[in-house]
């Protein structure tokens, strides 16, 4: 498992360079060198983002967010010294994330950060740190709302596209949910949205211009999986999710667990925190690299069991919750 949080933290340094030498354009800097190669076709998405080797902003900032949750782990094997190094590594993950320009990256890079750092630190420090946290957090949104909102992104798109991505967010709502009302219980079939959703645009009932979302998916995972695949779909997606999120948290608080192994299930709540709030704002389940990372992790997650078993054993626990062995075949 050290070996582990050592892989993913290199990995997630090259993305960081990748994804600050794109930025600044710095392609000598650049590879694989198809990612600068394609800032000059026009039908390119994301460009003047920090996209790296996914040539997408979202999947880029979701393994940045993970990888540097990996990178978190390090932290208490290390000396003084070693932490003290540390920092500027922290410092450059971050500075990679902002490189993306995709708010709901940032979101989920400070919840990494955040999660790990409460969840670690003694009790009577954690309301302190999260109210100052919500405070800062309240104060910026507040503060900046125009800035956030509406900004340049992609080289060849205006503030004004940006901001009108925030509007068109309720009328891709609307589309889904009348599609829902339709087909509840199967849903129309996965990936099958495009096809199905042109039916819905001439609609004249509501207050939006449902025909604004032709081109576009649900910007929303868990309201994409409903429209698609319908109570049945979401509700076994949740519910393993759901276990997923309740092995993890049961390992991490495993006190007699090795310290490894209970790191692993402080990731997995950050894989999931990041898939989650990511998935608020774009439809996370059509991004191949995304559930790629969810599924491994939980993989991991599960392949840590004999730990947990051991743990139970030395507390003198005479049950496994049956909730343990959700992810045993994954």
């Amino acid at each position: 498992m050290r070996v582990f949080f050592l892989c993913l933290t290199i990995f997630g340094v090259y993305l960081a360079v990748t994804s600050l030498a794109e930025y600044f354009q710095a392609w000598w800097l650049v590879f694989p060198p198809y990612i600068a190669r394609l800032t000059s076709v026009d039908t390119v998405e994301f460009v003047g983002r920090a996209r790296g080797p996914f040539l997408n902003p979202i999947s880029n900032g979701i393994a940045l967010s993970i990888c540097l949750g990996a990178a978190l782990m390090i932290w208490p094997r290390l000396s003084r010294h070693g932490q003290l190094l540390m920092i500027p590594l922290y410092l450059l993950f971050l500075a990679a994330i902002y490189t993306t320009l995709t708010r709901s990256v940032w979101m989920s890079g400070m919840l990494a950060v955040a999660l790990v750092i409460c969840l670690a630190i003694p009790w009577n420090w954690r309301l302190p740190l999260v109210t100052a946290g919500l405070l800062v957090a309240l104060a910026v949104t507040f503060t900046q709302w125009d800035r956030l909102v509406a900004f340049k992104r992609d080289r060849n798109q205006e503030a004004e596209k940006t901001a009108e991505s925030v509007q068109l967010r309720p009328v891709l709502a609307v589309i889904a949910w009348q599609m829902f009302l339709d087909h509840p219980i199967f849903g129309c079939g996965y990936s099958q949205y495009k096809t199905e959703h042109i039916n819905y645009l001439s609609d004249r009932s509501t207050v939006f211009v449902l025909e604004k979302g032709r081109d576009y998916i649900p910007h929303n995972v868990v309201l994409s999986l409903l429209t698609e695949t319908g109570l049945v779909g979401l509700g076994l997606f949740l519910a393993i999710v759901l276990l997923w999120g309740l092995d993890a948290w049961r390992l991490w608080r495993m006190k007699a667990a090795p310290l490894v192994a209970r790191q692993q299930g402080l990731l997995m709540l950050v894989v999931l925190a990041t898939y989650f709030v990511n998935g608020t704002f774009h439809d996370v389940s059509v991004v191949p690299m995304a559930n790629m990372i969810l599924f491994f992790l939980a993989g991991v997650t599960a392949g840590l069991r004999p730990c947990m078993q051991s743990a139970i054993a030395a507390q003198g626990e005479s049950s496994f919750p049956a909730a343990n062995y959700a992810i045993r075949g994954v």
